[in-house]
């Protein structure tokens, strides 16, 4: 069902959710039932059924999910909305190509790269966690990092390198942040990814140096008809973009001590459940 790097990549947090998908069933009188080594939960109350598929909890509209989690059309979404997001242009299999009005894709990948200055990010366009991701400043290595992304993807997209002063992540419930973090990159690494060694340090949204990037994301989750979704916001030349949207919010982060530990995640969990269930959102800020 899931990619094999993908299940590697994610199974710990994976487990986090279970447990706090079992804590929530408890303490709402729900009955819950994983399927597919955890990856499928089918929680029941009050004659509702429920579905959690992976890290979507299943609040967000079908559609408006599946373009959050694509690169390329997140990206286009936005921009028709007026929004500065840092472009991605698709690149679909060549077994996709019938589907399309193009003549392949390497005249528009070598169009693209020099568009962006011959020195660009390629990468899944549908990958998380940082994982395939690479920059290519020759197209030796365009041609190279297209033909191995192509052995595992769907779709890749190309990307300009941005020098980037920051990024931080917005949780996003029903139009309110409940969770917000900035992610330091160690040193030597131009990725912000956590999974590639970077700190998250919690953000204070009261500062006023937070809100460009907070209003932001709160535009996106509107313009993209998101209501529980994690927004990635990066810092270039002074100006806040939307980087990517993730209509699957994994919070591990959150569990951390430093954060507020498993009683932030399940806050955070528990109120979207309440919502996809019909219930209350609880008391998540």
């Amino acid at each position: 069902m899931f990619h094999a790097r993908t299940v590697a990549d994610m199974k710990s947090q994976e487990r986090m959710l279970v447990e706090s998908l079992k804590r929530y069933a408890a303490a709402r009188g729900a009955e819950v039932q994983f399927l597919s080594h955890g990856w499928i939960a089918v929680l029941a109350r009050n004659g509702h059924r429920h579905l959690v598929y992976g890290y979507d909890l299943g609040l967000n509209p079908s559609a408006a999910a599946r373009i959050a989690n694509d690169k390329a059309a997140a990206y286009e979404v936005l921009t028709a909305s007026g929004l500065a997001a840092v472009e991605h242009r698709v690149f679909l299999h060549p077994r996709f190509l019938d589907f399309v009005p193009v003549d392949g894709n390497w005249p528009g990948l070598l169009a693209a790269f020099a568009a962006f200055g011959r020195d660009a990010v390629i990468k899944d366009n549908e990958g998380t966690g940082g994982m395939e991701v690479f920059r290519v400043r020759t197209v030796t290595e365009l041609e190279q990092r297209a033909l191995a992304l192509f052995q595992i993807a769907r779709a890749v997209a190309l990307s300009p390198f941005l020098e980037m002063a920051g990024e931080a992540r917005f949780v996003m419930l029903d139009g309110a942040c409940v969770l917000a973090y900035a992610k330091q990159r160690k040193p030597g690494e131009w990725r912000h990814n956590l999974g590639l060694g970077a700190r998250a340090v919690p953000l204070d949204l009261a500062d006023a140096a937070a809100q460009p990037a907070l209003a932001l994301a709160k535009a996106a989750m509107a313009a993209l008809t998101l209501r529980f979704a994690s927004i990635d916001i990066v810092t270039v030349g002074g100006r806040p973009m939307v980087m990517e949207a993730n209509a699957g919010v994994m919070l591990e982060v959150a569990s951390r001590p430093d954060f507020g530990g498993a009683a932030l995640a399940d806050r955070i969990y528990h109120a979207a459940l309440d919502l996809a269930l019909g219930g209350a959102a609880g008391s998540a800020q």
